[in-house]
């Protein structure tokens, strides 16, 4: 299934970061990126791959694999992203704000957000 990571242009939910506009990538070697169960880091669920950016919106979306054995419904659940900083600063205006110029995507973890 393919799902939303992350939208980059627009600062992360809950965090002082904001990822520019192709920013986000993965090195050739990476073609499966682990999914996990929150940030359990050791709680690898499945992977994801085949990164896509919308360049308009700028939304980045990849296709979600789950293992058999995890009863997960993707649905249910909101993707978040786990990046190595390469290159970042702090915001002009807003000193608490990180921007990232260029980060590689290490995982994604599965943030389970009750809907109303």
């Amino acid at each position: 299934m393919r799902k939303a990571i992350c939208v980059e242009g627009a600062e992360f939910d809950g965090m002082k970061t904001m990822a520019m506009k192709g920013s986000i990538y993965i090195d050739d070697k990476d073609t499966r990126i682990p999914i996990t169960a929150g940030f359990n880091h050791e709680k690898i669920l499945g992977y994801a791959q085949n990164l896509k950016r919308d360049i308009e919106t700028g939304e980045v979306s990849m296709d979600l694999f789950i293992h058999p054995s995890f009863d997960v419904n993707l649905d249910e659940f909101d993707a978040r992203v786990s990046l190595t900083d390469v290159m970042s600063a702090k915001g002009k205006d807003d000193p608490e704000l990180t921007i990232i110029n260029s980060a590689r995507l290490r995982e994604v973890s599965l943030i389970w957000e009750k809907k109303p």
